[in-house]
Formats: structure tokens, C-alpha cells, sequence
């Protein structure tokens, strides 16, 4: 019988941002270490993040709209449509002119939901065309991956193996 129990570590270092550091840390993940912010300032950048979205989601068939709707219900910060998205250009229009939507500033995505019926999920797509309607500036810290880590433990009838890689 052969066991096998490690930890797997990834070294990061501060970065400035670029394309080679996609990964940030947010200030809260340092709250209970104020001194390690205070001497990083220097490599601080602000993201903008959106505190709330309007989306209007667009469903290829009716079946899959009513289905949704069953399964989540009518929200406030959501239009549902059925349709071909290629051909809802005048109908998409509409909506952000109703809702005072800036057309600019939309992320269209595809996107998809469960519904939950008896003991099986199943898998609805969706078109998602989502709207910021409010933004926040929050501070974080870049940071690359500069090693990795990982040390196993096998145990096969009381022989020990320990390695480290990097």
C-alpha cells in the first residue's frame, strides 16, 4: 500500500503592475499586518472594480427563459430576453435606453445557470450582456510567481521519500 501526503507552496514577490503580473493581493488580505503595507507603497496600483451590475441575459429558446425564471426568479438589476442575440440589436438598444445604460461601458459574455429539478442539475446557456453602474477604486499589490514548492511523504511499507522541487 502506498500513501502519499505533501504540502504544494508558490513563492510570490511584489511586482509593479504589468503583463508579466496578473495576480494581485487586496489590502485586506494584510489587515493583521499593517507594517508589510506601509513599506510596500511604493508598489501599490488601484484597480477599478464594479460594485453593482445590470445584466440582461438572453436566452436562445422560451423553454430555457421560463426555466430560469422558475428555477431564480425575477431580479431587480435584470432584464430577460428570449431570442438570437445577433438579431436583438434594436430590442438591446431599447432596454439601455429605458434603463439609462451606457452602451460604452457593457461586458457581453457567454454565460450559463443550473436549475436544480429533482436530483439532477441541468445546464442552461445564456448571453450576458452586463452593465457597471457603479465603480470603486481599490488599492492592491501586484505580485509574480517566482518558485514552487512541493514536498510529498510516500510511505510504502516503511520506506520514506521526501523531495523538494523548484
Amino acid at each position: 500500500m502506498r500513501k502519499r501526503m505533501g504540502l504544494d507552496l508558490i513563492h510570490a514577490r511584489l511586482s509593479i503592475k504589468d503583463e508579466s503580473a496578473p495576480e494581485f493581493f487586496t489590502l485586506d488580505e494584510f489587515d493583521t499586518c499593517p507594517g508589510f503595507i506601509e513599506r510596500h507603497q511604493h508598489l501599490m496600483s488601484e484597480i477599478i472594480d464594479m460594485d453593482s451590475i445590470f445584466a440582461i441575459c438572453v436566452f436562445a429558446e422560451e423553454e430555457h427563459r421560463q426555466e430560469y425564471e422558475n428555477s431564480w426568479g425575477k431580479e431587480e438589476n435584470k432584464v430577460i430576453i428570449t431570442g438570437n442575440v445577433d438579431d436583438m440589436g434594436e430590442e438591446i438598444c431599447e432596454i439601455e435606453r429605458i434603463y439609462g445604460l451606457e452602451s460604452m461601458h457593457k461586458f457581453i459574455r457567454d454565460g450559463s445557470f443550473f436549475s436544480y429539478k429533482k436530483s439532477s442539475a441541468v445546464r442552461i446557456p445564456c448571453h450576458m450582456i452586463e452593465y457597471g453602474n457603479s465603480y470603486t477604486k481599490e488599492p492592491v499589490l501586484y505580485w509574480t510567481e517566482i518558485g514552487y514548492s512541493a514536498k510529498a511523504s510516500s510511505t510504502s511499507e516503511g520506506y520514506t521519500a521526501s523531495s523538494i522541487s523548484q
